[in-house]
């Protein structure tokens, strides 16, 4: 499947675009007149939880933080200064494996030929969690102890030398954080169950995506990328901050979550406000060749 890109020139404060497979959020920017904040002591995090300390070492200062996590956070002491204000280009896509021989290098040459600096994937089924170079791209991963779902972040140029620290949540999320010349980038890969999953499972999974939104500093510029196996919907009543003109898809269970969770964080499910031909929005096609959806929003 070709990876959905989406190209932007990242602002230097304030919180920014988030992007995903099956919708992309974009939370409103919050004009602030407070000096940089340093990174401090944060509190929350996933469950079960166990209190690790993150240090890494950027170009001026050794920086700390405090983050919770059943996992073990692998850091870096050599985060490059990442130049945000140029042009990024971030991609999704549901890879459906890349633990088989010689899918990673193709991954990571389409993300070359096509100028890809960060790629959220899901379903990579690479067992275990770990950090991997490939070629020019360096692959961060998060999986379980079987060949099923698994999330995976690769990076490319400075986004890949910018790594400052790395949590592999669970199966379905990744965190990972990244120096740049005015702060820090907090890039959050997701990976949510299907509509047809048990609703213990969904519980589950949305208290530990909240725990980990609320780990994150708040002076962090944030990126969430991913599936979350849910539509928009054309009905804004309720939802107006958060679902466009352009929503699409009849509503179920998982959209309800979705947008109950965008308008918590005062997120906007960005592609649902404007407006793109059938042949661009619509870029997944299941088995009976007629059930459509938008892989990227």
């Amino acid at each position: 499947m070709s990876p959905v890109i989406t190209s932007t020139s990242v602002p230097s404060q304030g919180n920014v675009i988030y992007f995903g497979t099956n919708c992309s959020l974009m939370m409103n920017s919050i004009n602030s007149t407070r000096v940089k904040a340093p990174d401090i002591s944060v509190t929350g995090g996933p469950s079960p939880a166990v209190r690790i300390k993150v240090v890494g070492q950027s170009s001026s200062r050794n920086a700390h933080c405090w983050m919770k996590s059943g996992l073990p956070i692998a850091t870096r002491s050599d985060s490059k200064n990442w130049n945000l204000h140029h042009s990024v280009k971030i991609a999704t896509g549901n890879v459906l494996t890349l633990h088989k021989p010689g899918y990673q290098v193709a991954v990571s040459g389409e993300m070359g030929r096509l100028g890809i600096d960060v790629a959220g994937l899901t379903e990579a089924r690479i067992i275990g969690n770990g950090r991997t170079i490939v070629e020019d791209s360096t692959i961060l991963f998060s999986g379980g102890s079987t060949h099923e779902q698994g999330v995976a972040l690769m990076l490319r140029n400075s986004a890949s030398k910018s790594i400052k620290s790395w949590s592999p949540i669970s199966p379905r999320l990744l965190l990972a954080r990244l120096a740049h010349r005015h702060g820090h980038l907090s890039i959050l890969v997701v990976y949510a169950p299907t509509e047809d999953s048990l609703d213990t499972v969904k519980d589950q999974f949305y208290d530990q995506l909240q725990s980990v939104v609320n780990s994150i500093p708040h002076h962090d510029q944030l990126v969430l990328i991913r599936d979350f196996n849910a539509v928009s919907g054309t009905d804004q009543t309720g939802f107006e901050q958060v679902v466009g003109n352009h929503g699409s898809g009849t509503p179920n269970d998982n959209s309800l979550r979705l947008l109950t969770f965008c308008a918590a964080h005062g997120l906007s499910i960005l592609g649902s406000w404007f407006q793109h031909r059938n042949i661009h929005r619509f870029t997944w096609t299941s088995n009976d060749k007629r059930t459509t959806k938008e892989l990227s929003k």
